[in-house]
């Protein structure tokens, strides 16, 4: 997201303290097994789309593993 920040179409999306929060809120929730998702405007008739998704237990249901299977 940083470097994207100079293409950034406004102001308020290139606020650093936005980022900051929106950047920690987005490690918590990947923390504790949520998935994260960002999009934002860029100049001209760009758009940054970030996607992260957690695998880890289903919450729901539990039952479910994650598809890749436990990591070394």
């Amino acid at each position: 997201i940083t470097e994207l920040t100079p293409a950034f179409m406004t102001g308020h999306d290139k606020d650093p303290a936005r980022q900051a929060d929106w950047q920690a809120a987005a490690e918590d929730r990947l923390n504790w097994g949520g998935d994260v998702v960002g999009g934002w405007y860029l100049r001209g008739t760009g758009f940054a789309s970030v996607q992260v998704v957690a695998c880890s237990a289903n919450r729901i249901r539990p039952t479910i593993p994650c598809p890749v299977g436990p990591q070394p």
